[in-house]
């Protein structure tokens, strides 16, 4: 028995050289808004609809929500995200937030997830 318990001894110090570890994860993470979001001008119809805005700046319309081009810009929200390269990011959206404004109106605010249970990598 305590043969054998010498010669493991030996084996782990001498592969001890050659053996590596993950490092430890960095706790660096810094997300920063470039970009706000904006839906442009739109109207209510005489009934409950959406305004979508894609990540590729495209913008589309449901239900009774009719899109006006007054001039004004829509576009997505725009994020940037440092980490560590290789950090594995889930983003996991909040609850559905309402939007008011000074003129008394309200809004809801859903963001959807359209890779469901897509991890990226920072490379």
């Amino acid at each position: 028995m305590t043969k054998k318990l010498f010669f493991l001894s030996l084996f782990l110090v001498l592969i001890q050289p050659f053996s590596y570890c993950q490092k430890a994860p960095s706790k660096h993470l810094s997300v920063s808004v470039l970009q706000n979001i904006n839906f442009g001008a739109f109207s209510q119809g005489s009934a409950a609809g959406s305004v979508v805005l894609m990540p590729d700046g495209t913008r589309s319309a449901t239900g009774g929500v009719i899109l006006v081009t007054m001039g004004y810009s829509y576009y997505p929200a725009i994020f940037e995200v440092s980490a560590n390269p290789n950090t594995v990011i889930d983003i996991i959206n909040g609850p559905d937030a309402t939007l008011t404004s000074n003129n008394g109106g309200a809004m809801i605010l859903h963001i959807f997830r359209p890779e469901p249970n897509r991890y990226h990598f920072l490379r």
